[in-house]
């Protein structure tokens, strides 16, 4: 992994969706990755629009 990489947990790549601005400052100008059991809870995650889910 390099420099330009983050990789967001489940609560930080929820408060990212959501736009909170410390995850934007922290995530701007870097590849994002999440892990798979973190795509697994949000795709559960009732609160999400389907598009929103999508975007993952």
């Amino acid at each position: 992994m390099n420099e330009r990489a983050i990789i967001l947990d489940t609560n930080t790549l929820i408060n990212f969706l959501r736009g909170e601005r410390l995850e934007l400052e922290l995530t701007e100008n870097k590849d994002i990755y999440i892990s798979e059991i973190t795509e697994m809870e949000i795709q559960c995650n009732s609160n999400f629009t389907k598009s929103q889910r999508k975007e993952l």
